[in-house]
């Protein structure tokens, strides 16, 4: 569907306002729609993103990458051209399915004595989750747990993009500006002293391997801990499931992947035509802006798309329906990781305790999907 910037003109206030509501409320109106003036499409039917993420001659020369890079630098996040594809080689055996069964005793071990410290109480479980993903990452890929401080900095330069994202003036401003460069020296600083206790990163030149390092902080720890914080929430809502995700880890999985459908922790993709793209009663020029959004896909392309429903993953959706993780040659290095991570991480929360919502989350669409004001829970212990 073409529409002009008339026609949009009503909705475009929530599009900074609610960008998730925004998105929700476009897809639910259609599968496709083209603004010619400046080119901009919409993409939420899985045809639509496969030929994209699979098939099109694309860049990631847009707001939302070029925002990201003021921070990570030109990472496997941000990066396009061909250094990438080295980049990624040189990263990827400890990321791929084979080195996972070697993971994850070091993890159940390290889930087990993150939640033996646990007391029965008054909780923020996305605080909880984000310290926690952060000993995962550590013991996993750099030998121990990671400093505090290594958290905090990517948090903090991650809010500074954030603001710049939502009020594009803030990036004319020199406060702004010198906050965000304060920010990125730290966490330089502190991927610096990763560089030696991830051995891959020694393969890259000095100045990649720092962008690497911050981009596995970054890509490793908020993402995953987001993805926590939700599967946590819908457990809260529909405790019923919690004895099958003891009994079996495929169901764990499952849970962890629905989580994920319904909140996932990239919630929208940006991506710039190299080429013009045809699509069935669609062409796009070159030069088009193209927005695809795992959560408004995945909350309209799959049936009863908003219940919670962790048995639909008996049978693997079609990509194009599901790509919490992205598609294609780009999909998320750590995506088997992060699985895993979500297997261990309910199954030793739940063998031990018990979780009671002590009042709904917000969305916060930032970098990634958060719950707002935190995730507060009153927790027990289980029997």
């Amino acid at each position: 569907m073409t529409l002009s910037l008339r026609a949009l003109a009503p909705d475009l206030p929530r599009l900074r306002e609610n960008p998730l509501g925004f998105l929700q409320t476009l897809a639910g109106k259609g599968s496709r729609f083209f603004l010619p003036r400046p080119p901009v499409a919409f993409l939420f039917d899985p045809e639509g993103v496969e030929k994209v993420l699979l098939q099109a001659e694309t860049s990631k020369k847009t707001f939302q990458y070029t925002a990201l890079a003021r921070v990570t630098g030109k990472g496997l996040l941000t990066d396009d051209k061909p250094g990438w594809k080295k980049a990624r080689t040189a990263l990827k055996d400890p990321f791929l399915p084979k080195a996972m069964p070697a993971l994850k005793p070091l993890l159940e071990e390290e889930a087990e004595a993150f939640f033996s410290a646990w007391r029965p109480g008054e909780k923020d479980l996305e605080h909880e989750m984000l310290a926690l993903s952060l000993r995962l990452l550590g013991r996993a890929y750099f030998g121990g747990p990671l400093p505090q401080e290594v958290a905090e900095a990517s948090l903090r330069a991650l809010d500074q993009v954030m603001r710049a994202t939502k009020t594009p003036w803030l990036l004319l401003s020199p406060l702004h500006r010198r906050a965000l460069a304060r920010e990125k020296r730290r966490l330089m600083r502190a991927a610096a002293s990763l560089l030696v206790r991830f051995p891959p990163l020694r393969a890259l030149p000095e100045e990649r391997a720092l962008s690497e390092a911050m981009t596995l902080l970054i890509a490793g720890h908020e993402t995953t801990a987001s993805a926590l914080s939700w599967s946590l929430y819908l457990l809260m809502k529909h405790p019923g499931h919690v004895p099958r995700l003891l009994e079996s880890e495929a169901y764990a999985l499952w849970v962890f992947q629905e989580a994920l459908r319904l909140y996932p922790p990239a919630w929208v993709l940006s991506r710039r035509l190299e080429a013009p793209l045809v699509l069935p009663g669609l062409s796009l020029p070159k030069g088009t802006l193209l927005v695809l959004s795992p959560f408004a896909t995945q909350r309209t392309q799959m049936e009863d798309p908003l219940a919670f429903r962790p048995e639909r993953f008996k049978t693997p959706p079609r990509p194009g329906a599901y790509f919490p993780f992205g598609l294609g040659q780009r999909i998320c290095l750590g995506k088997d990781f992060a699985l895993l991570e979500g297997v261990v991480a309910l199954r030793a929360l739940f063998a031990r305790f018990r979780l009671g919502l002590l009042k709904e989350p917000g969305l916060e669409a930032g970098i990634t999907l958060r719950p707002k004001g935190g995730l507060w829970a009153v927790v027990s212990e289980e029997g």
